[in-house]
């Protein structure tokens, strides 16, 4: 009996042994060979330091564009130069598309275009003209403005968002009859962008 006791502790004990040397030899010392292998000189740990201090720490405003969605930045970025007019307008527009799709209807074919907030090559082009146009009207160069819509105007009628276009051919035509310094020809191209919309639209 006690015979048989020695022999089941020497078994142990030897099946122990070879289990620390099996996870010696596959986990600790391939460890230890590439932490040697991988360490770096001093020299290169000189060099990672210095490429480190030279990286920009990031502000608030650089962990923002990360955290929100591009309309939410956009509109950060126009309250922070100031533009609160456009942030305004950008709304009114997002808002308008919002109601005006939910009252067409799911089996309405517009209903299935995308939300202006979710095309994000349109609503920085958007976002970048109406801060032009603020700040134009702001310096009162009001011819820029009509440039400026004008843009918009053809941009958005190029990709058949014809309720923008409309929207936009009718800002041009608004600035003209505000401000009298405006060119005959250019007041009559304004008319005659809104009269085609008005016979795109049957209303005429």
């Amino acid at each position: 009996m006690a015979e048989t006791s020695i022999h089941r502790k020497k078994l142990t004990n030897e099946t122990t042994i070879k289990s620390q040397s099996i996870f010696s030899h596959s986990v600790i010392l391939p460890s230890k060979i590439n932490q040697e292998k991988y360490q770096l000189s001093l020299k290169q740990l000189k060099n990672a330091a210095k490429v480190y201090e030279k990286q920009p720490s990031l502000q608030k405003i650089d962990t923002e564009k990360y955290r929100n969605s591009l309309q939410r930045q956009l509109s950060i970025d126009m309250l922070r130069q100031g533009n609160h007019q456009s942030f305004r307008e950008l709304c009114t527009i997002l808002e308008w598309q919002k109601n005006d799709r939910e009252q067409l209807g799911i089996e309405h074919p517009h209903h299935r275009r995308p939300l202006l907030d979710g095309e994000p090559d349109k609503l920085r082009f958007i976002c970048t003209c109406f801060n032009k146009i603020e700040e134009a009207e702001r310096r009162r160069q009001y011819s820029n403005m009509y440039k400026s819509y004008i843009e918009l105007a053809s941009f958005f009628s190029k990709t058949d968002d014809y309720w923008l276009s409309d929207l936009f051919y009718n800002k041009c035509l608004s600035v003209t009859q505000t401000h009298s310094q405006f060119d005959p020809p250019l007041v009559a191209e304004a008319y005659l962008n809104v009269g085609l919309v008005y016979e795109r639209q049957g209303e005429i």
